[in-house]
């Protein structure tokens, strides 16, 4: 069953788009009171929403993988960006999602 966090309205249409990506790829995904936590077959997805400014830094104890999700024409700068942030032994992903439907891309 997926819990359904109160989201602040700053926050939900990004944090939204990437529960929903999550859900439909059959993660159980809560919200922590700092990012997205989707857990599926005993792994755990760090989910960060990006909407501007840097990626976080995540701490590599708290999970298995991370993403970052931000808008489309964002992603590719994100993930340069992450490159240099996120810890170099981590895996990690980021996201970009199209604002006029469900769609999204690994970038």
């Amino acid at each position: 069953m997926v819990t359904k966090p109160y989201v602040s309205h700053g926050r939900a249409p990004l944090e939204g788009r990437a529960r929903l990506v999550f859900e439909r790829l059959g993660y159980s995904v809560t919200y922590d009171g700092e990012a997205l936590r989707a857990e599926r077959d005993g792994k755990t997805v760090r989910v960060y929403t990006v909407q501007d400014g840097e990626p976080p830094r995540p701490n590599g104890a708290d999970a298995d993988k991370y993403c970052l999700v931000t808008r489309a024409e964002r992603a590719p700068s994100l993930k340069r960006d992450a490159e240099s942030r996120l810890p170099s032994d981590s895996d990690w992903a980021v996201i970009g999602v199209e604002t006029d439907d469900d769609g999204y891309f690994v970038a």
